[in-house]
């Protein structure tokens, strides 16, 4: 319970305070046997020496494994676990809700180091050895282990002030040596300041005895006062801290984490054939990822996921063709993303005088893509999770490359989108019948998919609320170019496309000359000329996401004006969730998983005038609209909950490829509050 307690804690800090960084402190531990055992012991209590020495090394990470999602069914804690009271309930709670840490604290002191020697013929104990390793050689197992920085949080020695200088010495000795092979130290605490009393016996009792481990000694005065004095530890110490980086060594730029190995490319420069993009090897699985959106356009559904998902994975993010009008031998650049090191974005460029022929362009997707893997890339892409946004890429890849498994998310129900290819039902369907877990982004797509593949689950779209708990802040400013529209404001940000309700949009800014309607979002598939005009109704083109808290805060009502079409039969917003964080009322058309999900947060209108008497309503400040709950739900929505449940579907899909048997219920719905 303190772990789950522990990891809980963490996403709530995340969410609060997005910007801090998190320090989780274990004692460091580093077990040995001694070295005569081998011609000491029996054979059957060598046996046991050895079989303790590797639990203890294993248990030593429980905590750290457990909140970051690492123990399942194939890692060396996971029986032990479950025969000391922990459930696979709780095993799998802690697989779907990793948290990430920015840094681990070791907490290092002479009895961190034990030594187990046969003390008989049958029997073993535990001493600390003595010789220690030395801080040197415990701490680089962390480091292989985690790969993130670490910090010594504690460390301090009970002696003479000689021994004690001594301590400190070598253990600055040994983070200077660390620090010099790439190994970011980034802390140095010495605990406690003033030598403790009665700490020997864990305060337990009261006897006064003072416990020589300070840079301050404590003495004790006739009158049974106690002065502070300060030894020669203290000004070394001072002395330490002056010198800075020239004392302990400088931290190597790229150590603290190892996205790319070697030097940084800067983000946004593309490569050419013939060039290398060097990337981190110690990672989990890599994945790759076709998507008919572009990861720098509207940050939606698939950026969110990845972003997420590139903690611990590589990703290649390969985006569609783009089309071009020129005669040209079809060619592939990569580039790096800013803020997300482990993320690379591939771009396809076609003539448009052949992209009419299919079987050309699946032959030169798939050349393209192992060109690039196997030069540009360094073949780091080999064997990778295959995850699919774009049904079109499907007969490119599947069965023509080796994909460690076959993801298929389902955010949208694109064949019923405008200028839709009209191949990409037979191909959504190959990949239906290929894929080993599905997602969907709404729950009547669910319904819908499911029957084509059993592995098929439901999880809606996620919201950062950190981020859009922004537009309920005071200190947030509303940018120039809304802050001279008339108030009240009526807003919508997203995709604007064949999916809104024009007429509605128009009959909305009629109602009231008094009202602002801001229309945010770039217009795609529709003809600009066409958008309705009027005095009081504003399209503002695309803003970034990070401004999105910013425009927000201007409006009074939250705008979800869909057209009730093909396009919109089985979407499921994000910014639904995204405007509950806001704190905004908000007024939706009757879009199925709108009413399936959200119709206790959203007023839904059937009819342009309720959707038009709706808005008058929460521009009046009536108190039946239920923000309260709208920030509930999108508190127990974030996006990091729900990648931490599809990254536990993709490791089912491993098991369940080496061991058929024992597989969970196949479909299921997960939302919270739904």
């Amino acid at each position: 319970r303190v772990s789950q307690a522990l990891s809980r804690s963490i996403r709530v800090l995340r969410r609060l305070s997005p910007q801090t960084e998190i320090v989780v402190c274990d004692a460091l531990e580093h077990p040995t046997i001694e070295e005569k055992a081998s011609e000491v012991a029996r054979p059957e209590l060598l046996r046991q020496l050895h079989e303790d020495l590797k639990l203890r090394l294993h248990r030593r990470h429980v905590v750290l494994d457990l909140i970051t999602g690492r123990i399942d069914q194939e890692h060396e804690l996971w029986n032990w676990l479950q025969k000391h009271g922990l459930s696979q309930f709780d095993l799998r709670w802690f697989m779907q809700n990793p948290v990430s840490v920015d840094v681990l604290g070791l907490d290092y002191y002479s009895h961190s180091e034990t030594e187990l020697y046969p003390c008989s013929s049958n029997h073993f104990r535990q001493r600390i050895p003595t010789k220690l390793s030395g801080l040197y050689t415990t701490v680089r197992d962390y480091w292989e282990r985690y790969h993130i920085p670490l910090m010594l949080t504690e460390t301090s020695y009970y002696g003479d002030d000689p021994e004690r200088l001594q301590w400190l010495d070598e253990t600055v000795c040994d983070v200077r040596r660390l620090r010099s092979e790439g190994i970011p130290i980034i802390g140095y605490t010495w605990w406690p300041l003033v030598d403790h009393v009665d700490w020997d016996g864990a305060m337990l009792h009261q006897i006064g005895r003072i416990h020589n481990v300070g840079m301050y000694r404590l003495q004790r005065e006739p009158n049974e006062e106690l002065t502070r004095h300060a030894t020669g530890l203290t000004q070394q110490y001072k002395n330490l801290m002056a010198r800075g980086n020239e004392g302990v060594g400088e931290i190597k730029r790229d150590a603290a984490r190892r996205p790319i190995e070697g030097k940084h490319r800067k983000a946004g420069t593309r490569t050419a054939a013939g060039s290398s993009v060097n990337l981190l090897n110690r990672m989990d699985f890599p994945i790759v990822v076709h998507c008919h959106m572009r990861w720098d356009g509207v940050w939606q559904r698939p950026q969110q996921f990845l972003s997420r998902l590139s903690k611990n994975h590589r990703v290649l993010f390969v985006e569609g063709p783009t089309v071009l009008d020129q005669e040209f031998i079809p060619r592939a650049e990569i580039h790096t993303v800013e803020d997300y090191p482990n993320v690379l974005v591939m771009q396809t460029f076609f003539p448009a005088s052949r992209f009419a022929d299919g079987a050309w362009v699946d032959h030169e997707r798939l050349r393209l893509f192992n060109e690039a893997n196997h030069h540009e890339l360094s073949n780091c892409f080999t064997n990778a999770v295959h995850w699919f946004y774009d049904p079109m890429a499907a007969p490119c890849f599947i069965g023509n490359i080796h994909a460690s498994a076959v993801v298929y998310d389902c955010m949208d129900e694109l064949s019923q989108f405008k200028f839709a290819p009209p191949e990409l039902r037979t191909r959504e369907k190959f990949l239906l019948n290929h894929a080993d877990v599905v997602f969907t982004g709404g729950y009547k797509m669910l319904q819908s998919k499911s029957r084509h593949n059993s592995n098929a689950h439901f999880y809606g779209c996620g919201v950062e609320v950190a981020h859009f708990s922004k537009a309920r802040d005071l200190a947030t400013q509303v940018p120039n170019d809304l802050d001279f529209v008339q108030r009240p404001v009526l807003g919508y940000f997203g995709v604007i496309d064949e999916r809104l309700d024009y007429e509605l949009i128009a009959k909305l800014a009629e109602a009231n000359p008094h009202w602002s309607v801001v229309m945010i979002g770039p217009v795609v598939k529709v003809d600009p000329n066409s958008l309705p005009v009027r005095g009081n109704l504003y399209w503002l083109g695309r803003r970034e996401y990070a401004q999105l808290p910013d425009y927000t805060k201007a409006f009074n009502v939250c705008l979800m004006p869909f057209a009730m079409n093909e396009a919109t039969e089985f979407i499921n917003p994000t910014k639904a969730l995204e405007y509950m964080a806001t704190g905004r009322p908000i007024v939706s058309t009757p879009v199925p998983d709108v009413v399936t999900n959200f119709s206790k947060v959203v007023k839904v209108a059937t009819a342009h005038d309720e959707f038009i008497e709706l808005c008058r309503q929460a521009v009046q400040e009536r108190h039946d609209f239920n923000v309260e709950g709208g920030l509930e739900m999108a508190e127990q929505n974030g996006w990091d909950v729900i990648v931490g449940k599809l990254e536990s579907h993709i490791r089912d899909v491993f098991g369940r490829k080496q061991s058929p048997a024992n597989l969970p219920d196949q479909t299921t719905m997960a939302f919270s509050n739904v």
